[in-house]
C-alpha cells in the first residue's frame, strides 16, 4: 500500500467497525481507490481483495513477515490483550518497548495487519479514550487458532459437567416435594436448608478444583426455580413446587438445558456492565458454535474474540438511551469497564455459567488455575453444532449387578441415560465408566421427581445388557409401595400396605365413588371416578400412582 493510500486512509477514517477488522479497513480502502476503478467494478473488487487478505495462512504469513520487534508486540498484543492495547496499558505492561504509534501503524496497515489510532470508546459506556495498538479481529482469530494447535495449554486437569446442572435441579425440586425448606424475610434460604439440599446434589468434580462450588450451584438453581416460577412460596415461609414445576421434568432434557443456557445469557448479578455483558455472552455463543468440538483453545481465546467483535459493531444510538438512563447523566460520561475488564468479566460468566451448564469444558493447570476451555458434546448438541437426533441415547449400556450396583458403558451419547439414573440412582464416581447405587432413598427420590416404577423397570430393561436381576426387580416394588406407591389396574387399587388404600377410599375426591372393598389391600372404584381425579387425590395424600407392568 503506498503512503498517498494510508494518508488518505488516515484522514478518512470511518466509524467504529473499521479500525477493529480487516473486512472494515479494506472496504476504506477500495472507497478511497474506487475513482480508479471501473464502473460496477468497485463491490467486485473489494470482495476480491478481502478474499485474498483474510485467508488465515496469508495472515500468519504477513505476520511473521514484520519486523522481529513489531513482530513480538504484536504476538504480545493478540496473546495478552486480545489484539487491543491502549497506550497507557502498553506503558504500564511493555515498558521495555517504548511506544512508537507513527512506526507501528505504518507497518500494520501496508501489510493489512492492523493500526495505530485514537478510540474513543467513552460515548458507548466503555473507558478508553486514547490512542490504541489494534490488531484486526481476522487476524486475532487466525493466531489464536494456529496457537492452539502449535502451543497447545498444558491441561492437568480437566473440568467436565455434562448434565449434573440438570440432574441437580430435578434433585432439588424432589427435595421440596417432601421437606419444608424455609427462607427468611429477604427470600433467602436458610443455612441449614442449604446444607440440607447441597447434600442432595449430584457429587461435584475433584475438589480440589474448586470449579464450580456446590453453593453456587444451589445459588444459580435456587434463582432459576424461583424466577421461572417452578417453585412458589407458601403462608408458612416455605417453598412447595408448583404445577409448573412438576411439568419441568416431563419435558425432552435438549430443552431443559436450552432454558437453563437463556437464563444464563440474561442473569444478572455477575461482576460488569449488566447492559454490555450480556450482549457480549451472546456474541460469545455465536463464536462457540465456530468452535471445533473437544478441541482445547486458551481460556482468553472466546472472551477476546468475542469481545472484539461486539465493540467493532457498537450503535452509538442503541447505547446512548440505556446510558442516560443507567446513569442519570451525560451519555458521555465515563465506563465502568475498561477492554480489558470486559474480557475477563466475560471469562467470569464461561466458567461460572457455561461450565456449569456443561457447554463447554475448563482445563485447569497445575495448580488449579484456568488456562484452556473446549466446546463439549453436550454445548455442541446444545448449540446445533451437531443434529439434535444424535442427543438420544442409543448406543452406551448398562450392567445392573444383583447388589443394586450400575455401571454405565458410554459407548455413545449418554447424556439422556446419565440424567436419567442421577434421577433415581446414587451416583458414586464418575472416571471413564459411570458407577451407580440404587438403593430405597435415591427411588424415593426419583417417585417424588413423578418417575413411576414401571417406567423405571422398563427403562432399565431396556439399556441393559442382560435381564434384571430378580432381587432387584423385587426390592424396586417393595422399595415402592414402602414408599406410598399405588396399583391402578382400571378402576382397581391395589397396596399391600394397608395404610394407603385407607386412606385413598377416605379421601374426599375418591369417597363418593367407592364401589367396593374386597379387601384390606384393595379397593374398586364406579366408572364414574375418571383417572385424573385418582391421580390427584393421591398426589394430595402424598402418594404415587402406577400401573402393574
Amino acid at each position: 500500500m503506498t503512503e498517498t493510500h494510508l494518508r488518505l486512509l488516515d484522514e478518512g477514517s470511518g466509524g467504529i467497525f473499521d479500525p477493529f477488522t480487516l473486512k472494515g479497513f479494506v472496504e476504506q480502502y477500495c472507497a478511497h481507490k474506487a475513482r480508479t476503478l471501473a464502473p460496477g467494478r468497485e463491490a467486485l473488487h473489494t470482495h476480491e481483495l478481502y478474499k485474498l487478505y483474510s485467508e488465515e495462512s496469508a495472515l500468519l504469513g504477513r505476520l511473521r513477515k514484520l519486523p522481529s520487534p513489531l513482530q513480538e508486540q504484536a504476538v504480545k498484543a493478540i496473546t495478552e490483550f486480545g489484539g487491543i492495547v491502549p497506550r497507557s496499558l502498553h506503558e504500564r505492561v511493555c515498558a521495555e518497548s517504548p511506544w512508537d504509534g507513527a512506526l507501528w501503524k505504518r507497518e500494520l496497515e501496508s501489510k493489512f495487519l492492523g493500526t495505530v489510532r485514537p478510540m474513543q470508546l467513552e460515548p458507548f459506556g466503555i473507558h478508553c479514550g486514547e490512542e490504541a495498538l489494534i490488531l484486526f479481529q481476522e487476524v486475532v482469530v487466525a493466531k489464536l487458532r494456529a496457537l492452539a494447535v502449535e502451543r497447545p495449554a498444558a491441561v492437568h486437569h480437566e473440568v467436565e459437567m455434562g448434565v449434573d446442572l440438570v440432574s441437580d435441579l430435578a434433585r432439588f425440586l424432589a427435595f421440596l416435594e417432601e421437606d419444608h425448606v424455609r427462607f427468611t424475610v429477604h427470600g433467602e434460604l436458610f443455612k441449614t436448608s442449604e446444607k440440607r439440599l447441597v447434600d442432595q446434589f449430584v457429587p461435584g468434580v475433584d475438589p480440589k478444583s474448586k470449579e464450580p462450588g456446590a453453593h453456587e450451584v444451589l445459588e444459580f438453581i435456587y434463582r432459576f426455580a424461583t424466577t421461572e416460577r417452578l417453585v412458589h412460596r407458601t403462608g408458612e415461609r416455605t417453598y412447595s413446587v408448583s404445577d409448573r414445576g412438576r411439568e419441568w421434568e416431563t419435558r425432552p432434557l435438549l430443552d431443559k438445558q436450552q432454558d437453563l443456557l437463556r437464563f444464563a445469557v440474561e442473569e444478572r448479578g455477575l461482576p460488569g456492565e449488566h447492559f454490555h455483558q450480556v450482549r457480549l455472552r451472546r456474541v460469545c455463543l455465536r463464536f462457540l458454535k465456530r468452535m471445533e468440538p473437544e478441541r482445547w483453545h486458551d481460556a482468553m481465546f472466546l472472551p477476546f474474540v468475542a469481545r472484539n467483535a461486539y465493540v467493532a459493531t457498537l450503535d452509538r444510538s442503541t447505547v446512548e438511551p440505556f446510558l442516560a438512563a443507567r446513569h442519570g447523566q451525560a451519555p458521555a460520561a465515563a465506563g465502568n469497564e475498561d477492554l480489558q475488564q470486559m474480557a475477563w468479566n466475560l471469562l467470569s460468566w464461561i466458567r461460572r455459567r457455561l461450565v456449569l451448564l456443561g457447554v463447554v469444558d475448563l482445563g485447569l493447570d497445575a495448580v488449579g488455575r484456568p488456562v484452556a476451555i473446549r466446546l463439549s458434546r453436550l454445548g455442541a448438541k446444545l448449540l446445533g453444532v451437531l443434529p439434535s437426533k444424535s442427543f438420544r441415547a442409543g448406543h452406551s449400556h448398562l450392567v445392573v449387578n444383583p447388589n443394586f450396583e450400575i455401571i454405565l458403558l458410554p459407548e455413545g451419547d449418554e447424556f439422556e441415560i446419565v440424567h436419567a439414573l442421577d434421577r433415581f440412582c446414587s451416583r458414586r464416581k464418575h472416571e471413564v465408566l459411570y458407577h451407580y447405587e440404587l438403593h430405597e432413598e435415591s427411588l424415593r427420590r426419583g417417585l417424588r421427581d413423578g418417575l413411576r416404577i414401571s417406567e423405571i423397570l422398563g427403562w432399565l430393561s431396556r439399556f441393559a445388557r442382560a435381564p434384571l436381576p430378580q432381587n432387584v426387580i423385587y426390592s424396586v416394588h417393595e422399595w415402592a409401595e414402602r414408599a406410598g406407591v399405588v396399583w391402578l389396574e382400571g378402576q382397581t387399587l391395589r397396596s399391600r400396605f394397608t395404610e394407603a388404600i385407607e386412606k385413598l377410599a377416605h379421601a374426599p375426591r375418591i369417597a363418593p365413588h367407592v364401589d367396593q372393598r374386597p379387601s384390606a389391600e384393595v379397593l374398586v372404584l364406579k366408572s364414574t371416578c375418571p383417572h385424573d381425579e385418582i391421580r390427584l387425590a393421591a398426589r394430595d395424600l402424598g402418594l404415587h400412582l402406577d400401573r402393574p407392568a
